[in-house]
């Protein structure tokens, strides 16, 4: 069953931002996914699907958010270049 988290902004937060209410809407969507991401609870493509971008455009958003744009740890990449050396 879809969920739905809803997050109210007041006049004042979007003046303070100077965001307009669907700025807020997309910002506050793209950083909760963006962590779900990085947290490896979901791929790059079902997290751009979710914020309505395609897999390219979430990844090189990333950094204007402050998130790499991999979600690799240390011991990942060992195994990335230990499949890549063939070992």
């Amino acid at each position: 069953m879809p969920g739905t988290v809803t997050i109210s902004f007041d006049e004042d937060v979007l003046l303070a931002t100077n965001m307009t209410s669907k700025e807020c809407t997309d910002s506050a969507r793209f950083t909760v996914v963006a962590k779900l991401w990085m947290d490896g609870k979901l791929t790059a493509g079902q997290a751009a699907k979710l914020c309505g971008m395609s897999k390219v455009a979430f990844l090189t958003e990333l950094p204007e958010h402050g998130y790499p744009m991999s979600n690799l740890g240390p011991d990942d990449i060992e195994n990335e270049l230990e499949f890549i050396r063939g070992e």
